[in-house]
């Protein structure tokens, strides 16, 4: 497996692994805000992953303008 998709693999396994332990807490106890955001960041990561085994180039932008 190409290097670029293990570390894009790797990175998506680490918001997984945060979303997992905010479920670990009590209903009342979880904060959705940064559930929702890691979920997003998991897909967006595993996408790059999956672009990337393809070999379909994707822009890489945080224009903040």
């Amino acid at each position: 497996m190409n290097e670029k998709i293990k570390k894009w693999i790797i990175k998506a396994m680490e918001d997984y692994r945060t979303v997992e332990n905010e479920f670990k807490l009590s209903e009342e106890e979880i904060v959705t805000s940064p559930v929702c955001f890691h979920c997003q960041q998991l897909v967006e990561k595993m996408l790059k992953a999956f672009l990337t085994l393809k070999g379909i180039d994707f822009g890489r932008t945080h224009n903040l303008m």
